[in-house]
């Protein structure tokens, strides 16, 4: 069955590919371009892709849009392949922004300063943006904004709550970019890791402005959704339960292993969404949302009989303060842990589930996957 979880993850992942998406909306003809619904001259085509997407999206637009690009930024977590001469790559900082996240700022003023009503501005955002771009007021200092957004990710609040707060702090964010970027055309690509795909959240809102014509390329529907498809080929009867599952990751971890053991067998449960955690101030375990779900699923589980596996995975493949995207778990996996004075509550009240699951071998270790749409969680109950 772990093998069935890791089969609908990846699938899921797959939909939502950064270059799979781009080349749905993004098109090159005799006039110019065409990008989703709409035509463009591009006599001075600039674009930027920002995001732990960005540099899938660049070389898919590098590849599709040639020398029609005059110049091109890519705001990043990682350095990805090399661009043309005319594309430029920097590095900025996730979660927590820095001394590269404020580079990045700049790069984007100086690729933006002297546009006309001739540019039109392609900007490809992914989740992950807010912190690796960055563009401060000068009466908010870096160390003040970094130790804002470090008390905001162990608050417990959630993306809308936190990405509410970091857009106001911030000259770019909040539609900012776009009145950079005036009086040039701004078309907005967006692969969205936020519940309720708002384009005043997602990034921190870059390009959320009437003015600026924005379009939604990939979503935590379509993971969902993908994954389910996979798992009906494989014999279950699957049900999309949400794509907006927020809430405490424990208290979501315990109610889907109650839902899955209430199940018909043959039954999978698909969450999409993103839990929150609230971290003591002194906490030093391992883990993240994902993990913590699990661990939470996996103690609940020990009042049950039923055979049963859960899974939850970070669709970009990095779950919290950990090297996994997530872990997989079965009915009997708190009876296994326990066997091995593994005590799976003291794990859960530290805050350290991937150390947990790293001595069971049950953490979901898939590397960066170039996307972002947010978590998934599966829950199987096999015939």
């Amino acid at each position: 069955m772990r093998d069935h979880l890791m089969q609908a993850f990846q699938a899921g992942i797959q939909a939502v590919q950064p270059d799979r998406a781009i080349r749905q909306f993004v098109e090159l003809n005799v006039d110019g371009c065409k990008i989703a619904d709409r035509c463009y001259s591009i006599p001075d085509l600039r674009i930027l892709t920002v995001g732990k997407a960005a540099v899938a999206m660049a070389t898919t637009l590098a590849d599709l849009l040639g020398d029609k690009v005059q110049q091109g930024l890519v705001v990043s977590p990682q350095l990805g392949q090399k661009m043309p001469a005319n594309w430029r790559s920097v590095l900025g900082n996730h979660p927590l922004p820095d001394t590269d996240s404020l580079a990045a700022g700049q790069a984007v003023r100086e690729l933006l300063v002297d546009c006309t009503t001739d540019t039109v501005l392609l900007a490809g955002v992914s989740g992950g943006a807010t912190a690796l771009l960055i563009d401060p007021p000068p009466e908010i200092s870096l160390n003040t904004l970094r130790s804002i957004y470090q008390t905001l990710l162990a608050s417990g609040a959630d993306i809308i709550e936190m990405n509410a707060v970091r857009s106001r702090l911030d000259r770019l964010k909040a539609g900012g970019l776009v009145d950079l970027a005036n009086p040039a055309q701004v078309v907005g690509l967006i692969l969205s890791d936020v519940v309720g795909d708002d384009l005043a959240i997602i990034g921190s809102g870059l390009t959320n402005r009437p003015t600026a014509h924005n379009t939604l390329i990939g979503s935590n529907h379509q993971a969902c959704l993908a994954a389910s498809n996979l798992l009906e080929s494989l014999g279950y009867q699957p049900e999309i339960v949400t794509t907006q599952m927020t809430g405490v990751a424990s208290s979501q971890g315990r109610s889907i292993a109650q839902a899955i053991q209430a199940a018909v067998p043959g039954t999978a449960l698909i969450y999409g969404g993103e839990t929150t955690v609230t971290l003591p101030p002194d906490c030093s375990g391992w883990g993240g949302r994902n993990q913590e779900l699990v661990l939470a699923a996996a103690i609940e589980l020990q009042n049950y009989l039923a055979p049963v596996w859960i899974g939850s995975i970070g669709t970009d493949g990095i779950d919290g303060r950990s090297p996994a995207a997530g872990a997989i778990i079965e009915t009997q996996t708190y009876e296994i842990a326990q066997a091995q004075k593994i005590m799976a509550d003291d794990y859960l009240d530290r805050h350290d589930s991937y150390h947990f699951f790293e001595q069971l071998g049950q953490a979901v270790m898939i590397g960066v996957t170039g996307t972002n749409v947010a978590d998934l969680s599966i829950a199987l109950r096999p015939k």
